[in-house]
């Protein structure tokens, strides 16, 4: 019994020193569908400055609009009125409610808390009424309030909906509450509310669950993570009206307000001129999701987080699993976009999540996009195309599911005054150089003004953003070049060069430091080219304080120096700049370093390099003014009056885009084989292993891949993790094993027959054990390869028929030894040649 119990021991010992060190940890994301390049540059300038007469930080949490008129809130219950590049507070609805009920708006939870949306009534011209969402005290007396739902043991905090009458001054007169959400825990709030073109007030609420368990909101008989749709007017039994083509009137399962459900925690609302309702989604660990929002949805949470299945335990890539096959009788809607966590595997909460987001409808360069961010630490701007996400799948089995592709937008930050733009990192590196910059977060919002422009608010800065590229005429847009980006931290790293995740606002997660001396360097970059020829190569985020005035590079094309790019400091570590340099490519792969040398100056930090697909194409110069005339400013007590001007935003003077459901054709030199140049497919399908151990614990998982018929393959793999009750004399231990890749997958496309390289390494992800969920430590395995596993079609293919055969092999696994963990516990695996892959080509426009 004694050396059971010490096996125990020590392998629980090994997993809490797993815990303690988890930067140890592989990186991982479970989304294997990449961030693309579609070659959209965003502009962005300051809008307005909002001034703060009691020096606190005024947290922009919305926008609205009314007419032509533009108006913020605050966390705080501040509304401002943007005329003339400046911000005026009209209102203080913080103020406000204090003096109607006696009750404060709560801030229990400084993240969620507060005045969280303002809309104005569609009929404000006769109503002068307004409508908000926000988190405030329970009231001493519950029974004397309409709760939507309530839980057994509340905060002390609600969420509420109210509505106010303003007088011709603009003052309120008087104050109705609609209803009220009672919450378990201080997170996860009622989010923003907006009027949909039924005139309805569609409502979003989160699941108020700071723990996300599997138990948590979502799916249960209650206002928790849901999409709720009321009239506000009131009816004779509540104080306001249920319209009754909801989907669950008189359905006992879920309140008669619910308009979909199994959201965990919704951010902006939007619409598009079709009647879509579009929003995004923070999701825990793993995934955050676009969707479009159906009546009657459930959109799986807390059982699904994105398209997988979520578990109750683990972080990224432990804390889900694939879905299974038979999940299409669940009846679950899956996101038409979904955007990965990138950080350690096992890892949880690492704050990350997206905002939204508005569809661009109004003829201006970025038109038939949809935008979101990462809202909360690094501000990377993403984008897909409205006709893609309609027409995603998003129901059905799993192996028919698709999603639009995320693309991320190039920032340029236009200083105004005929200065030229200059490249960003991301939105967070724009509002970190504003001169009130309260971080280290982004804690940005997105806004849409009258003509359905976007603009930018943020919680850290004083200031107002408007993306000019969303204006009709203004800068930027798709430049008809795709870029490919390598992320820095990818290489390989020698000479004290070092991995930095410690910061925020880079992309894929962190950045490469540590380059001051000689022999400092990154390489195997890897660049795919169809043809030969020199390119401009931009290198990210390469600045830092102090040092020389400018710092100097060495740029190496597969193992010989070709240039040297110069990166100039920008005096504050925050900040970014870019150095851009030509560089010779040749046809097919390319790696790429980045070497310190005697020539050169460092300290060099380098975040990403990028190289356009083919020439690129001319800066733009415009400088775009937003065509939106501002009222004059009211007085700056009053909250806004109510004014003439239509509520409907006034059709735009469309110009010509490109279309953006493709990137353009390339206009390079063709290569010597047309044919293959325009091939290229996504490979989905499934792997199989029946036996991975003596105990007969079968795996199943999914295999995602870039297929390009130049001959090139790229992708990985993503197997299920298997759980195994294991019984070492009287010590049960619960093991959950995967098999994962432990590097790219790797191959060829010719002569009708696809050839697959791949290594797999056996991984115990986690060993339950008396209650406790410890990560087990000391994965060393021993690392298997596929050797050119042929994977060929019945009858051959043509690599450009539109629909290419499935196409399917088998390989078999050798001993996978050293799985020192469970040493003991579980045996080696044995040969087995029963192990398959199957696979679905689907061709790329």
């Amino acid at each position: 019994m004694s050396d059971r119990r010490s096996t125990l021991g020590a392998l629980l010992a090994g997993a809490t020193l797993a815990l303690a060190l988890p930067g140890a940890a592989h990186a991982a994301n479970v989304v294997t569908a990449p961030i693309v390049d579609r070659g959209l540059d965003m502009y962005v300038k300051t809008f307005a400055t909002l001034p703060s007469p009691d020096g606190q930080m005024p947290r922009v949490i919305g926008m609205t609009t009314l007419g032509n008129r533009i108006f913020v809130t605050t966390e705080q219950g501040r509304i401002y009125e943007i005329t003339g590049g400046n911000g005026s507070i009209v209102g203080d609805l913080g103020a406000g409610l204090t003096a109607f009920t006696g009750r404060h708006l709560d801030f229990d939870n400084i993240m969620h808390g507060g005045l969280r949306s303002l809309v104005f009534s569609p009929d404000f011209e006769t109503d002068h009424t307004i409508y908000t969402s926000q988190v405030e005290e329970r009231a001493a007396d519950p029974q004397n309030h309409h709760y939507l739902s309530d839980p057994a043991s509340p905060v002390s905090a609600d969420s509420v909906v109210a509505a106010w009458v303003l007088g011709d001054d603009g003052i309120p007169v008087s104050y109705r509450e609609l209803f009220r959400i009672g919450m378990p825990v201080y997170d996860h709030a009622i989010k923003e509310m907006v009027f949909g073109p039924d005139g309805m007030l569609y409502i979003a609420h989160g699941d108020a669950s700071v723990q996300s368990a599997i138990a948590g909101g979502g799916m249960a008989n209650d206002g928790l993570g849901k999409i709720l749709r009321i009239d506000p007017h009131p009816s004779a039994n509540l104080p306001y009206t249920i319209p009754p083509d909801n989907p669950f009137v008189n359905d006992p399962s879920l309140p008669d307000e619910v308009w979909s459900y199994g959201h965990r925690n919704p951010h902006t609302l939007s619409f598009t001129k079709e009647g879509e309702l579009l929003v995004t989604e923070v999701g825990r660990d793993n995934i955050d999701e676009v969707n479009i929002v159906k009546k009657g949805g459930n959109y799986g949470w807390p059982n699904r987080e994105g398209t997988f299945v979520h578990q109750p335990w683990g972080g990224i890539e432990t804390g889900v699993s694939p879905l299974p096959d038979d999940d299409a009788q669940f009846g679950y809607r899956y996101p038409v976009a979904q955007v990965g966590h990138d950080g350690p595997s096992g890892a949880g909460f690492i704050g990350i999540g997206l905002t939204g987001g508005y569809p661009i409808e109004n003829g201006s360069p970025a038109d038939g996009e949809y935008f979101y961010a990462e809202f909360a630490n690094t501000g990377q701007l993403y984008h897909s195309n409205l006709d893609a996400m309609r027409g995603a799948v998003t129901t059905g089995a799993p192996s028919g599911l698709t999603q639009a592709s995320t693309s991320r937008a190039r920032v340029f930050f236009d200083p105004g005054n005929g200065q030229p733009a200059v490249q960003k990192a991301s939105l967070l590196d724009v509002i970190n150089d504003s001169p009130w910059y309260w971080g280290p977060r982004a804690d940005l919002r997105f806004g849409r003004g009258p003509q359905g422009e976007v603009y930018m608010t943020t919680k850290t800065t004083d200031r107002v953003f408007l993306l000019e590229s969303t204006v009709p005429g203004g800068p930027g847009g798709f430049t008809g070049h795709t870029r490919t980006r390598v992320e820095a931290e990818t290489g390989t790293l020698s000479g004290g060069a070092k991995i930095d995740r410690e910061h925020s606002g880079f992309s894929g997660g962190g950045f490469v430091s540590w380059m001051t001396a000689a022999g400092s360097a990154i390489d195997g970059l890897k660049i795919n080219r169809e043809s030969a020829g020199t390119t401009s190569m931009t290198i990210g985020y390469a600045a830092g304080p102090g040092g020389p005035s400018s710092r100097t590079i060495g740029v190496y094309v597969n193992g010989q120096r070709a240039a040297q790019a110069r990166l100039e400091p920008t005096g504050d570590w925050k900040s970014y700049t870019v150095g851009k340099v030509d560089v010779p490519l040749e046809a097919g792969a390319n790696s790429i370093g980045l070497r310190v040398t005697g020539a050169d100056t460092g300290w060099i930090n380098t975040d990403f390099i990028e190289v356009t697909n083919q020439d690129p194409a001319p800066t733009p110069t415009a400088t775009p003014t937003p065509t939106v005339e501002p009222s004059p400013t009211p007085e700056p007590t009053a909250t806004p009056e109510p004014t003439p001007e239509p509520t409907a935003s006034p059709e735009p003077t469309a110009t010509p885009t490109p279309d953006p459901t493709a990137s353009p054709e390339p206009t390079a030199t063709p290569s010597p084989t047309p044919a293959a140049k325009t091939s290229s497919y996504i490979a989905r399908g499934t792997i199989t292993i029946p036996q991975l151990t003596a105990t007969r614990m079968p795996v199943s998982g999914t295999v995602s891949l870039t297929v390009s018929a130049a001959g090139d393959v790229t992708g990985s793999t993503l197997l299920n993790q298997t759980q195994a009750r294991l019984t070492n004399g009287t010590v049960p231990v619960t093991a959950t094993i995967a098999v994962v890749s432990s590097g790219p997958t790797t191959g060829t496309l010719a002569s009708g027959a696809l050839t697959l390289r791949q290594q797999l390494r056996v991984k115990v992800t986690s060993v339950k054990a008396f209650g406790a969920v410890p990560i087990a430590s000391g994965n060393t395995c021993q690392t298997k390869q596929f050797i050119s596993l042929p994977l060929d079609a019945a009858s051959g293919f043509d690599p450009l028929v539109a629909t290419p055969p499935a196409i399917g092999g088998s390989f078999p696994i050798s001993d996978l030894n050293g799985c020192e963990p469970l040493g003991g516990i579980v045996p080696p695996a044995i040969a087995s040649s029963g192990n398959t892959i199957a696979l679905q080509l689907t061709r790329q426009p």
